[in-house]
């Protein structure tokens, strides 16, 4: 291996709620320097999780600027743009991406995004903590989580503050300056996005597959274009060797398979899982002398539901909706870029995937199976290529056991039912665990329909319409598995009767040429009675009273009376696909329904989200309120 392309580091997260993983080969100081636009120190003010058009979670971590140390930063403010977040009840994870708190004080090494936003520089590695330690003397240390890998080296970057600084410093006047044009991330400045304000941002807890519970492979889809260097060959025989490897592990229930090629490389969550090559998406620097980061690997999309959980072996796990692995652009003629390297690379990649950890992370591990397992926080590139050991059979068995875990058989959607005066009845069934299961429910509902202990749904539903149900079976060691079920009633939907009941005063003051002419405004305070009928449109009649002065002061003074008028006859809800959808972002968040309530308790007016209408008859429903919670815990189809 030649020189200048120090050891891997391989930066990846993992236990059984923890799966995901970013490779790196460590940069020193000054090539982290030299390659990034600006350097700065500065203080964490605000954290905000935006989800983006594209349906992506992203976290804008706004900096006060103290000083600069390299480049042109003009602003005193300025927002960074990281991937990963939290943003209504949904969670995507970037292994690698440095983690921040309000009020920390940093020394962060920037760069460009492909949209002109900052952030810092080969993720992790571009972020420093500033602390002051007994000596008063204040030392910054690369922030590398437990989830960094470093090989051959003696760990993250530290040491005085005055000493980095000088050699950022020294290398910024070495290197040629270059003018940048930072821009504003689009997610701070549409008001219009789903976002949620955190006082801290950090990779955590994930899930697993359930597909092996249920006896179903997980595929992965392929990136048609192969890597530009192995080509797609090669590349694709080390990503298919390294699922082999999991798969043929004879005591767990894992399998992983080739999906086919795909030449979609965006997979917003949830969707298919995907193996991507050359960072099509941007979302990796390029690596300056070797050094850098080599892959990006997020479980769950990286998004998780945490609407469907298992407990199972004294451990919680999230259902992963999507596995998704990027390799990095621009390693051509590095010497760390064979096939074998890469398929140990992909086999480690998706072992975090799958929901393993590191077998270790010390440096100096003194248990030779722990450190000789690929599962090691340090890449062997021993020849061992796609393959495992004992550590490794170990970690996997214990994820997927062969042993089935409490799994609810029950095929979602429910069987539909019907009403009026339709008695509905269904035994829930669940298989694995031990022992007999006890059923309760923990969300949802359908008025009229109610979940017995030993599983039995029944009662005759109260009216037509969508609803899910929560429900948890739980074995008689404490093992479970809850999951989301849907059904449709057929029938008459509930309605609602408004009753307006204000006399709205309006007066208006301006100055001007023509002649005024006074417009009254109808503002009514509604009282909804949400199921199961409405009676009434009120038909407001106005008396406006109008008396133009020479300054032009027209004084209105309406006085509507509210006379029910027609009866709407029951509407049966038509399935209709991201019902509740407001801003088209194919997804719908804790923020969306709310808003819908706020328009069925007027609130707010319809046009708000005229995706919530789900049955297009002009007014949100309770019906239409399910419809969106459906749409929320299952996703758009």
């Amino acid at each position: 291996m030649r020189s200048s392309c120090r050891l891997l580091a391989v930066l990846l997260a993992g236990c059984a709620a923890k799966a995901a993983a970013t490779m790196f080969i460590p940069m020193p100081v000054e090539e982290l320097a030299s390659s990034s636009e600006a350097v700065v120190i500065g203080t964490v003010r605000q954290l905000t999780g935006v989800r983006s058009r594209n349906g992506e979670i992203v976290t804008l971590v706004e900096l006060a600027v103290d000083e600069v140390v390299k480049g042109s930063v003009a602003e005193p403010l300025i927002t960074l743009k990281e991937d990963g977040g939290t943003v209504g009840g949904r969670r995507e994870v970037i292994f690698g991406v440095p983690s921040f708190q309000i009020d920390e004080h940093v020394l962060l090494f920037l760069t460009l995004r492909p949209d002109g936003s900052w952030r810092t520089n080969h993720l992790s590695l571009g972020k420093f903590d500033i602390e002051v330690g007994a000596s008063k003397m204040p030392r910054a240390r690369q922030e590398i989580a437990p989830e960094v890998t470093v090989i051959g080296a003696d760990g993250a970057l530290e040491g005085p503050l005055t000493d980095l600084v000088a050699a950022v410093r020294r290398a910024g006047e070495a290197a040629a300056t270059i003018q940048v044009s930072p821009a504003d991330p689009a997610e701070a400045t549409d008001p219009s996005l789903p976002r949620e304000t955190t006082a801290q941002f950090q990779v955590g807890p994930t899930g697993r597959f359930f597909e092996a519970d249920e006896g179903m492979p997980v595929n992965f889809f392929i990136d048609q274009r192969g890597d530009s260097t192995l080509g797609l060959t090669a590349s694709r025989a080390a990503i298919d060797q390294a699922f082999a490897a999991w798969t043929n592990v004879a005591s767990a229930s894992i399998i992983l398979a080739d999906g086919g090629l795909t030449s979609d490389l965006s997979s917003p969550c949830p969707g298919p899982n995907v193996v991507l090559f050359d960072d099509p998406e941007g979302a990796i620097p390029d690596p300056v002398n070797c050094h850098g980061a080599l892959a990006v690997t997020g479980i769950d999309g990286p998004c998780t539901s945490s609407f469907e959980t298992k407990v199972f072996n004294g451990t919680t796990f999230q259902r992963a909706l999507r596995g998704k692995v990027t390799f990095a652009n621009g390693w051509n003629g590095c010497d760390v870029w064979t096939p074998c390297n890469f398929a140990e690379i992909a086999t480690h990649e998706l072992g975090h995937a799958i929901g393993l950890a590191h077998s270790s992370e010390n440096p100096n591990e003194p248990d030779p199976t722990l450190k000789d397992a690929t599962m090691y926080f340090i890449a062997h590139f021993d020849g061992r290529c796609a393959s495992l050991r004992e550590d490794d059979f170990d970690g996997v068995s214990f994820i997927y056991p062969t042993a089935q875990p409490p799994t609810i058989t029950t095929s979602d959607p429910l069987p539909p039912g019907r009403t009026p005066n339709v008695p509905y009845r269904l035994k829930l069934a669940a298989t694995g665990g031990s022992g007999s299961f006890t059923w309760s429910l923990e969300g949802g509902g359908f008025a009229g329909l109610n979940l017995s202990a030993d599983g039995v749904l029944s009662g005759t539903p109260a009216y037509g319409g969508d609803g899910f149900f929560q429900v948890k079976a739980t074995g008689s060691k404490g093992d479970s598995h809850t999951k989301v079920l849907t059904i449709h009633v057929s029938g008459p939907t509930p309605t609602r009767t408004r009753t307006p009941t204000t006399t709205p005063t309006y007066t208006a003051t301006s100055t001007r040429t023509p002649t005024p002419t006074a417009t009254p405004s109808d503002t009514a305070t509604t009282t909804p009675t949400l199921p199961p009928t409405a009676t009434s449109t009120p038909t407001p009649t106005f008396t406006p009273s109008a008396t133009p002065t020479d300054t032009q002061t027209p004084t209105p003074s309406p006085t509507p009376t509210q006379t029910p008028a027609a009866t709407l006859p029951p509407t049966a809800t038509p399935t209709v696909s991201c019902a509740g959808d407001c801003d088209g972002s194919g997804m719908v968040t804790i923020s969306e329904v709310i808003a819908l309530v706020d328009v069925a308790l007027d609130s707010a007016v319809p046009t708000t989200c005229p995706a919530g209408d789900a049955d297009h008859d002009g007014r949100i429903t309770v019906n239409d309120i399910v419809a969106a919670v459906h749409v929320a815990l299952t996703g758009c189809r």
